[in-house]
Formats: structure tokens, sequence, C-alpha cells
């Protein structure tokens, strides 16, 4: 299941954000009245930056990708049943696991990092292991078409079917 990227608020919008609207889950909408966001937002961009040069991407290439990296071949398809941990099936235990893959330039996966979970440990585990075992990448390309190290997020659902 693909998550909806969000696309990235351009400079112009910066000054004009005054305020953070909150609606689901709350019962009524609440509207945070923050003033100008420019400052907030540019302290978030220097975290996320410094967070992708911890993973070793050369985050002023990222800017100008052409290509994001991107599965190879169906990626439904990276993950089978038999992926479903046996002691989590017996119990029915679902599960909804977040991952980050590290891609290489070569568009292999050279590492499994998971970003969110329901736990408990043994889906994380299933997850990097089927992933880091078939999945295949066409890699990140700069603005000059090389390919570079590069990540892929996604997120898989353990679910009993009834």
């Amino acid at each position: 299941e693909d998550r909806a990227e969000t696309p990235p608020i351009d400079p112009e919008r910066f000054t004009s954000v005054r305020y953070i609207e909150i609606g689901k889950p709350l019962r009524n909408t609440t509207i945070l009245e923050t003033g100008p966001l420019r400052a907030p937002f540019a302290a978030m961009d220097k975290c996320v930056e410094s967070l992708m040069t911890d993973w070793g991407i050369d985050v002023e290439k990222h800017k100008s990708l052409t290509r994001q990296a991107q599965p190879a071949s169906d990626y439904g398809r990276w993950m089978v049943s038999s992926d479903y941990p046996l002691d989590m099936l017996d119990a029915g235990q679902p599960a909804l696991v977040e991952f980050r893959i590290s891609v290489a330039a070569d568009g292999k996966p050279t590492d499994c990092h998971i970003q969110e979970t329901t736990r408990p440990k043994e889906f994380d585990a299933a997850v990097c292991r089927a992933f880091m075992r078939r999945a295949e990448f066409l890699p990140a390309l700069d603005a000059e078409g090389k390919a570079l190290p590069s990540f892929w997020r996604n997120r898989v659902r353990f679910q009993i079917p009834e």
C-alpha cells in the first residue's frame, strides 16, 4: 500500500502559514494560532537534512533528483504469505510496519530500518528479512542522470483474512 506523498511547501507559502488546524481524530476542529512558521520550517528542514546525511544521503544532490529510488519489479511480491511470523499467525496477531530501505547506487538494498511499528518485533524482523532478500530497485538519479545512494519508504500490513 503506497503512502501518499505530501508535496513540499514552496518558500512563498512559508511566510503565509500562521496556524495549524487539527481535525480528526478530534471531535471538534481545533485551530492553533502560531504566527509565522518560517523559522520552525527552516529548523525542521535542517533537521531532516542532518538525518539524511546520517543515512549516507547526499542532500544537495537529492534536492534535484530526476528520479527517486523506485521498485524495479512488483514490490507486492517481495513479501509472501510464508513471511508471516508463525507464532503471530497462530495467535491471530495483525501488525502494521513502516520501514525504510537504503538503496545503493546499483539499486541493491543495503539496509532496512523500521520507522514505525505496532509490534511485536517478530513482524519487524520478517519485513526486513523479506525485503533485503527480494527487493530490487531502479536507483535514484541526480540532475545529470547519474545513479546515487538513496532510500525507499513504505509499509506492510499483516492481516489474517477472515
